[in-house]
């Protein structure tokens, strides 16, 4: 019988669920975790563990209770510029002055901040302070200010007129600040639809009656009008205009509301799913969470949302329920943010309650440049339950070569980054395949798995591998091992010597192993005569 020998590169167009297992396209994976297209070794695109996630916070076991904030504000000490990490943790607001490593309490946080109800929040550095939204009961969700020279939270004190409340989105936009109000029908909230700007150049100045065209404005006042749905987030694009994600739509707000600006409908049938379910790429292309899942719009303020997650997982990242609205009990939190040292997406869709989780890393190098079908690859990840992230946050100066610059605020009250140095605490596998011994007659004829030469990288840890085969592509990616091993050097050779026409190769490792990585896998087959099928 003729035999073939056939080259099997690593899988890097990673997780792929739509099309059928006979159909699978090549270089993908059909079930894959804790593994990236860029290796933890050295960093080459050749499949391998990821990196390890390590604890900053340094100074105590961890913060008390799940980070439902991460931000920054960059302040003038005298002549110096420096730079204050600020993070809400369950009710108490955190400082710290060395990317997290040592945390302190920023004074007057006993007021209640940030509030009763839960759900993430967010906060806009604007003229050197911190904004963060607030829905606290006890003082009707004042604004709050965090002011980095003394380390102090207080309510902000308006110049004139009376500041929104019950607000938990902030941002800066044309030197405004931009609040929206919560969107929490149980507490009697009917204006959810609602946003707000404080007058250019002064946060604290919101008299709406002002007529001059730098005065305070909301969608009730404004030309450019309110929206007609609850405003889940606001996401800033500069000074040319702001995207409003609806539970059911998207909107861009061009220009300046009191200087001819406009809002626009972006799209009538996907919305925005979280305050925090969004991130921009340096490129300026923005990534968001929809009920449709994931999908990109590219940099500007006027193209409409394009779908990236269901063209290769179909069936996930549908319909999360995030904060539309936020019910602390069954509510998603969802986080993203963009890795300048990893040059990817970080998508965190976690439950309040522990076990009910989904992660994934996005490599969106090659929507990036359009070299493969404008579709981000996607890797799942699990983490321990206490490490299930609330809050994403990306901050240059934290990171480094071998770090990420995105710090991810967990469950339990840790500060995480992925950071190469580290090794994976958890099992990595990914599958490889499925493939035929018989080239494209495996459902005709049988053959037989002589063979297996794989190349690893050059300091990779050992690696675990493990056979399965069946009768179809479906049975083998299904079906029993037939054939294990390890691999501990770079060059290895396998005879498994299995017949079937189908088989799956699965390359794993155990969690605080050496990081591992392999470049390809050779194969001889060998074809065995006509199929008969004992069914």
């Amino acid at each position: 019988m003729p035999k073939s020998v056939f080259n099997i590169l690593a899988p890097a167009g990673g997780l792929y669920k739509r099309r059928s297992y006979q159909e699978h396209p090549p270089f993908t994976t059909p079930d894959c975790d804790n593994v990236w297209l860029d290796d933890a070794i050295d960093g080459r695109e050749r499949v391998g563990s990821r990196p390890g996630f390590a604890k900053i916070n340094k100074s105590a076991e961890n913060l008390g209770g799940a980070v439902r904030c991460l931000s920054s504000v960059a302040w003038l000490d005298g002549s110096t510029w420096k730079e204050t990490l600020f993070a809400i943790v369950a009710r108490v607001a955190y400082y710290s002055t060395d990317n997290g490593e040592n945390w302190g309490t920023a004074s007057g946080s006993s007021m209640g901040l940030p509030g009763t109800g839960g759900g993430p929040l967010t906060a806009a550095a604007l003229h050197q302070k911190l904004y963060i939204g607030d829905t606290t009961l006890d003082d009707n969700g004042t604004i709050k200010v965090f002011n980095p020279s003394d380390n102090s939270v207080s309510a902000i004190s308006a110049s004139e007129g009376t500041p929104p409340k019950d607000c938990t989105v902030a941002l800066a936009y044309r030197d405004r600040l931009l609040m929206t109000a919560r969107y929490s029908p149980a507490d009697g909230d009917d204006t959810p639809h609602m946003w707000y700007m404080s007058r250019s150049g002064d946060p604290l100045d919101w008299d709406y009656n002002a007529t001059d065209a730098l005065s305070a404005v909301s969608g009730k006042t404004s030309t450019a009008a309110e929206l007609g749905e609850p405003i889940i987030t606001a996401i800033p694009h500069g000074d040319d205009c702001v995207i409003f994600g609806c539970t059911n739509s998207i909107w861009t707000l061009r220009s300046d509301p009191n200087f001819g600006g406009t809002l626009d409908n972006l799209s009538q049938r996907v919305g925005i799913v979280g305050r925090n379910a969004w991130c921009r790429s340096p490129e300026g292309w923005l990534f968001f969470l929809t009920q449709d899942g994931v999908m990109t719009m590219p940099p500007g303020c006027g193209d409409t949302p394009r779908s990236i997650s269901r063209e290769r997982l179909p069936a996930d990242l549908l319909f999360v329920q995030g904060d539309s609205p936020f019910t602390v009990s069954s509510a998603k939190w969802v986080s993203m943010a963009y890795d300048t040292r990893f040059r990817g997406v970080h998508l965190w869709v976690s439950s309040y309650t522990a076990g009910d989780s989904s992660h994934y890393w996005l490599d969106t190098k090659q929507i990036l440049t359009q070299d493969s079908g404008n579709v981000a690859t996607y890797w799942p990840m699990s983490t321990e339950n206490d490490e299930d992230v609330f809050s994403a946050y990306a901050l240059d100066s934290a990171g480094s070569p071998t770090r990420s610059d995105v710090l991810l605020g967990g469950r339990g009250g840790d500060i995480r980054s992925f950071d190469t140095e580290e090794a994976c605490e958890l099992t990595s596998y990914v599958d490889v395949g499925p493939l035929s011994t018989t080239g494209r007659r495996g459902s005709y004829l049988d053959g037989r798995l002589d063979q297996i030469n794989v190349v690893l990288a050059n300091t990779s840890g050992k690696i675990t591998y493990e056979i399965r085969s069946g009768e179809s592509p479906e049975a083998a990616f299904d079906g029993e091992v037939i054939h294990s091993g390890t691999w501990t050097k770079q060059h290895q050779l396998t005879r498994p010597r299995l017949r079937n026409p189908y088989f799956v190769i699965r390359l794993s490792a155990t969690g605080g192993a050496d990081a591992w990585a392999f470049e390809n896998i050779t194969a001889l087959t060998e074809e065995r005569g006509k199929m008969r099928y004992q069914s």
